[in-house]
């Protein structure tokens, strides 16, 4: 019998290339003539009965050219460092299985990212311990009115980015059904005490609930958890008159306070004698249509406007010419298609600082208008500082420590 190696020496002599000896060796040896499909390939190796769905949703986009790069669509916090094979650790191939996307395709959600194979954490998916709560990037702001977020992506117009507003809350209730009810928006002025409108809890009969950290209801993308708490009572102003939305403030005081974290922070409160007519603020939530459905929360920069000229552009809507603006509103907006609007009510207008725009304070609360984004047509907002001294004297009835909203 002629030795294998010999076969080998007299081909190589012959001049074929590498890829025709190993054409003619391997021919035979597999049945290429028809190659398995996918399904007969993997055919009884997974229990396909049941399919784990929608914990992530990926970008299916396919390159156009064979030789762009890939990456993965991911939650951008898991796509700021380098893996390292670490077969005790993480046997499920992390960094080294490559999903082939293409590069140019788009997350189909904001807070995923196109992350490349690189850059990926390093994570163990078998440690089920919860992060320790002293990890700088866990840590709250020092201080009421401050937003910790480092700016991942660039949201649609009109969208708020992850954390940047970490004082705004939901308030709902859940029916029978265990379904969620959006009711209003809010602002966390303690870790204990939601500030809303008090137009909010008209006809509200079930118990309700707040929820903080809150970014986008309809899916779990986010970095940090959402925290949900329930009320155990409210506070609405003595002189709140229904019919024409005046003194339009409540508390809601919960059974259970919430844990400032990196995502989630309060609102300062401005002194009694604050007054503010001209800037730019900005206000945001979700909106009771919203909520659950678009799920994202908002924002919108609106212009405030001296109460002599909300009162002048008000008029000339069907309120009249003899309408007049109550010290209890503050006025903001007035530019086409910028505005809050319905299911708003009780969400937080806040300013930031003069000596810079990481921080903010509260000048006012969604309360009313006329129609939503008319030109030159102000909403009403509830004048925060107003109400500070009767804020004041509801939290110490309650032994709460004023500090946690004041600069």
């Amino acid at each position: 019998m002629i030795p294998k190696i010999l076969i080998l020496y007299l081909l190589l002599q012959k001049g074929l290339s590498q890829d025709d000896l190993f054409d003619g060796v391997f021919d035979g040896l597999f049945d290429v003539s028809s190659p398995p499909t996918t399904t007969d390939m993997w055919d009884g190796f997974f229990d396909t009965s049941t399919r784990m769905e929608d914990d992530i949703n990926y970008a299916t986009t396919s390159s156009s050219s064979d030789n762009s790069e890939v990456c993965e669509c991911i939650p951008y916090y898991l796509c700021d460092g380098r893996v390292t094979a670490n077969k005790k650790q993480d046997k499920y191939g992390g960094g080294l299985i490559q999903a082939r996307i293409s590069v140019r395709a788009e997350c189909p959600h904001y807070l995923l990212k196109c992350c490349d194979e690189e850059d990926l954490v390093d994570v163990d998916l078998d440690d089920t311990t919860p992060p320790p709560q002293t990890k700088p990037d866990t840590l709250p702001p020092k201080g009421c009115g401050y937003r910790k977020f480092k700016p991942q992506a660039i949201p649609k117009e009109g969208f708020a980015e992850y954390g940047e507003f970490p004082w705004t809350v939901a308030i709902f209730y859940t029916d029978d059904t265990n379904r969620i009810n959006y009711v209003c928006g809010g602002a966390l002025i303690h870790p204990e005490v939601v500030l809303t409108a008090a137009h909010c809890l008209k006809n509200i009969k079930s118990d309700l609930k707040i929820r903080a950290g809150e970014y986008d209801s309809r899916n779990e993308n986010e970095k940090y958890p959402h925290q949900d708490r329930e009320v155990a009572s409210a506070t609405i102003h003595s002189r709140y008159d229904a019919k024409h939305l005046l003194n339009d403030i409540a508390l809601l005081f919960l059974k259970k306070k919430v844990d400032l974290a990196a995502h989630i922070n309060v609102v300062c409160l401005p002194p009694a004698d604050t007054v503010l007519e001209m800037g730019r603020c900005i206000s945001n939530g979700w909106g009771r249509e919203s909520f659950g459905k678009e799920g994202v929360m908002t924002k919108v920069d609106l212009p405030m406007v001296s109460r002599v000229q909300c009162q002048s552009d008000l008029r000339r809507t069907n309120l009249g010419r003899y309408f007049m603006v109550h010290q209890s509103f503050v006025c903001a907006g007035g530019e086409p298609g910028k505005d809050t609007c319905k299911g708003d009510g009780g969400s937080p207008l806040v300013c930031p600082f003069k000596n810079g725009t990481d921080r903010f304070f509260q000048i006012g609360m969604v309360s009313g208008g006329i129609g939503c984004g008319g030109n030159r047509i102000p909403g009403l907002y509830v004048n925060v500082p107003l109400f500070r001294n009767w804020i004041d004297e509801k939290l110490k009835m309650k032994n709460l420590d004023l500090a946690k909203y004041q600069v």
